[in-house]
């Protein structure tokens, strides 16, 4: 059994321990995450590292979460590199390859429950961010940090400018 990790808040939901289910089928490994597990980095690396090929994401959305929440969903498949089914009550399901391209989208705030048949791609595609994480973002911030630091070191060795007692001067003068 599964329970949601990253509870809304005011939901009555009961989070779960952190871990993402992924169990053995017929297809391969196959994992499960809800709703807004799809949004953060953590919850969606693990199903990489247990090597799913799926990531089913059941969700139930809202109007302002309708476009965002499955964009972010699918940045995370490929991220990962597995294929992402994603089925919502309120808001647009989908089904995304490892590489992002998009098999199918529906938009149920608009169409009468839709029912779709995709054939979802069982290949992984192994991605740099699933093997070392949020490590080559970290490096990046740092690298940022670093730039800006320097670019705020005082200059040593002759200036070029002008000093304050020469300007002074000038104006006596």
């Amino acid at each position: 059994m599964y329970f949601k990790n990253l509870i809304p808040p005011g939901e009555p939901s009961i989070a779960g321990d952190g871990r993402v289910s992924c169990f053995e089928t017929e297809f391969g490994p196959v994992a499960n995450v809800i709703c807004l597990d799809t949004d953060f980095p953590a919850p969606m690396r693990q199903p990489a590292k247990s090597s799913a090929r799926i990531v089913l994401a059941p969700s139930n959305d809202w109007q302002a979460a309708a476009e965002p929440h499955p964009a972010v969903s699918s940045l995370r498949a490929v991220e990962n590199g597995y294929s992402l089914v994603r089925i919502t009550s309120n808001g647009i399901s989908a089904v995304v390859d490892p590489v992002g391209r998009i098999l199918h989208k529906s938009n149920s705030l608009n169409d009468a429950l839709p029912v779709f048949v995709v054939n979802v791609p069982l290949g992984r595609v192994y991605t740099v961010y699933s093997a070392v994480g949020d490590v080559l973002a970290i490096c990046c911030c740092l690298a940022v940090v670093g730039e800006v630091a320097t670019a705020f070191k005082p200059i040593r060795g002759k200036s070029d400018g002008v000093s304050i007692s020469q300007i002074a001067n000038t104006l006596a003068s």
